[in-house]
């Protein structure tokens, strides 16, 4: 199974690699000739026993605690693009500092060079020159590994390409075309063909005739969709897939729903969100209503932040289904004792990733608001934080105004994670429904922020003792009562949670502000090898608006 066997057994499935089948440590490609049919993936260590030879295609190996040349080649490209400023310019640069690495044009085959002589097995850092199938695989292996605010999605396919003038033969029997390796990249919600041995300066979005000559292949190279685009989701169709009841496994509850993790017939995992239906008819109307409301949402979404959604299905009486990225690693809820341990720069790091999918939720047209921002929404995944429940969510129209309470009802509020604004309706918070909603979400993430860092809800206390009580509710409500920031939360930190925490919505920052910030603190952090205090980052929350710099300095270890 994926969880288990990792992304080298995938790619030997099935030829491609999504955008969240993450390269990690050991990844190994033995190519696509599959050593003479063999059927299952060979270990790496019989594989280390095979000596080099003439025409012997090189076991291609990432592994980023060995591989010091990888490691380097990381931090060197991470130096040159971290201030570029957009994602489209980074992948171009990436890609072309990848090509100019592995030879640039020109290269064949039997022009690869690596400095392994005593192993068919040979390091992806070790290369001097490649061809398709090094490029594609060394800049995958780069965008995982990149920094967050650096990285970037990146699918690894590999397939079949359409050339003029070629002819079928028996190692290639689809007419016109050769064996080939790519990448696709994902850049404002839009794929495109990247082609690192071709063209590595050109990105080819979906629809031209360019991505057209890219034909991804199967398990027993059958071409079975254009170029990994859109089609790259299932092979076959998911909805082919899970017909017939597949095995699953019950994960968690959560009011009307339940989550299960699914096996596909091909041995791939995902999740199910199964949402049984009232017997009463008005309420069965209204989680209906909510289903088709997600699953709107869910299903426009894309970023590499924010689960990724599959599928959705009304058909089976007395259910509604939505199937979705397996996320096997539970929440920051579930975590919280992890996250004790955790490094400053893993939680800068998280705490980015979140705030970079809330921008992207507030950017879109019309946007939208999560309105239920809390850790037991944020799942892990690989160290990378992924957001879920978009039953809330809601578009923001911004030639609107202001709603009666309306659009804030009570119903699946988590009201200590919840703005002000939402409980009653205040005046002197509201302009234009476009603040409304996304400025709540602001809010709500300054207290996951608090969670970071306190390993514990806001007002634990007070909610262990009596529960949630008007009192409380008063406090917050009237007063701007907020809990207290724990004394572990560096300084710069502190001034973006008392930000986003200002009572007033319009007093707050913008979630694009507040991603800003938290990915200059986490390069800081990054650079920082001793992690003892952050270096002078300035914020843009300081007293009077001013630009601040504090140093957070942690008493040593005794």
């Amino acid at each position: 199974m994926n969880t288990l066997r990792g992304a080298s057994e995938l790619y030997w499935q099935q030829n491609w690699l999504g955008y969240n089948d993450k390269i990690n440590a050991q990844f190994y490609d033995p190519g696509r000739d599959r050593l003479a049919g063999a059927q299952a993936l060979p270990s790496l260590m019989s594989l280390r026993a095979k000596k080099p030879f003439e025409g012997r295609r090189e076991v291609l190996v990432v592994d980023s605690d060995e591989d010091f040349e990888f490691r380097r080649f990381v931090d060197s490209v991470y130096e040159l693009i971290v201030l570029v400023p957009t994602q489209h310019a980074r992948i171009l640069m990436a890609a072309r500092l990848v090509a100019e690495r592995l030879g640039g044009p020109g290269v064949t085959q039997g022009k690869t060079m690596y400095h392994s002589r005593d192993s068919v097995v040979c390091h992806i850092g070790n290369f001097s020159k490649g061809v398709c199938r090094h490029r594609a695989l060394l800049f995958k292996a780069l965008a995982d590994a990149l920094p967050a605010g650096c990285s970037f999605p990146c699918k690894l396919i590999r397939g079949e390409l359409k050339e003029p003038g070629t002819s079928p033969t028996a190692r290639n029997p689809v007419r016109g075309t050769k064996p080939h390796a790519w990448n696709v990249v994902r850049v404002q919600g839009q794929n495109f063909v990247l082609d690192l041995m071709h063209s590595p300066d050109s990105l080819y979005g979906t629809e031209s005739p360019e991505a057209a000559a890219y034909m991804r292949t199967g398990r027993s190279r059958q071409v079975v969709g254009r170029a990994g685009l859109d089609s790259c989701c299932a092979e076959p169709l998911l909805t082919e897939r899970i017909q017939g009841d597949p095995r699953r496994e019950w994960i968690a509850r959560g009011g009307f729903a339940e989550v299960y993790k699914v096996l596909l017939t091909d041995d791939i995992e995902i999740a199910l969100k199964e949402i049984k239906l009232p017997g009463e008819a008005a309420e069965a109307e209204r989680v209906r209503k909510e289903y088709k409301h997600e699953a709107q949402n869910f299903s426009r979404l894309r970023h590499k932040n924010i689960a990724e959604y599959l599928h959705a299905d009304d058909s089976c009486k007395g259910y509604l289904r939505i199937y979705m990225e397996l996320l096997p690693d539970g929440s920051m809820l579930q975590n919280k004792e992890r996250i004790r341990s955790w490094p400053l720069s893993q939680r800068l790091k998280i705490a980015f990733e979140v705030a970079s999918a809330l921008e992207y939720l507030h950017q879109l047209q019309p946007a939208i608001a999560h309105l239920d921002v809390k850790p037991a929404n944020v799942m892990l995944k690989n160290g990378e934080a992924k957001m879920v429940d978009f039953g809330l969510a809601t578009p923001i129209a911004s030639t609107h105004t202001s709603p009666q309470g309306k659009a804030y009802e009570h119903l699946g509020l988590t009201r200590h994670f919840a703005a002000p604004e939402r409980f009653v309706q205040l005046p002197d918070s509201y302009g234009k429904q476009d603040t409304i909603g996304v400025k709540a979400d602001v809010y709500s993430f300054g207290l996951l922020l608090y969670f970071l860092w306190s390993c514990q809800e806001p007002w634990q206390a007070e909610l262990n003792s009596f529960g949630w009580t008007q009192e409380l509710q008063r406090r917050i409500v009237e007063e701007g009562e907020r809990p207290r920031l724990p004394n572990t939360m560096p300084q710069e930190v502190a001034e973006v949670v008392e930000a986003t925490l200002k009572h007033s919505s319009r007093d707050r920052p913008t979630m694009k502000e507040v991603a800003a910030t938290l990915q200059q603190l986490h390069h800081d952090a990054v650079r920082d090898q001793s992690r003892r205090h952050l270096l002078g980052c300035k914020t843009n929350f300081g007293p009077s608006g001013a630009a601040q710099s504090h140093t957070a300095v942690q008493q040593p270890n005794k």
